[in-house]
């Protein structure tokens, strides 16, 4: 035991899809900065790595938190709905979590970075906006390996202190 956390034994990387959409979107903003790219490619971008992140669930916890007391009080706490279909005697499997998590990182990740794309006019803007999320979010990732929140500290805190120090050095 190192420092009295028990995670420190267990320590996972940055779990793949987030860096496979961390690249599709630097690959999108460089192609779009160097010859221009249709919109429409760029969306269609940003959802590809949406999903990217919703194929490991990472919206999951949000909708969890949102919908969880809701489904707790009508006593399906994961909200899946089994909807029978006649003609093919079987049933269909509807995971409510799952569609509202990966609705919410869709959201997110196409309404920051297309904010982002907004505020690059002014030399320094975007940095300095990103560099004040940044501290903010590692501020929490500090405050959540603290607590010993799980095998994926060690991922949250490289790569917040990662984006600061990017933002901050431009």
């Amino acid at each position: 035991l190192l420092g009295g956390h028990e995670s420190v034994r267990a320590l996972s990387p940055v779990p793949i899809s987030i860096l496979v959409g961390m690249t599709i979107i630097m690959f999108l903003g460089v192609l779009d900065d160097v010859v221009g790219i249709d919109p429409r490619l760029k969306i269609a971008g940003q959802l590809i790595a949406a999903a990217a992140l919703a194929s490991e669930k990472m919206g999951t916890n949000v909708a969890q938190g949102i919908l969880g007391p809701i489904g707790r009080f009508f006593g399906n706490e994961d909200l899946i709905f089994f909807i029978p279909i006649g003609a093919l005697d079987t049933t269909l499997q509807i995971d409510v979590m799952y569609w509202v998590g990966t609705a919410i990182i869709a959201f997110f990740v196409l309404g920051f970075c297309n904010a982002s794309n907004l505020i690059d006019g002014l030399d320094g803007l975007l940095s300095g906006i990103t560099s004040i999320a940044a501290a903010g979010i590692l501020f929490v990732a500090i405050g959540m390996a603290v607590s010993d929140s799980g095998p994926l500290d060690a991922a949250r805190l490289v790569l917040c202190m990662g984006l600061l120090g990017a933002c901050l050095g431009f």
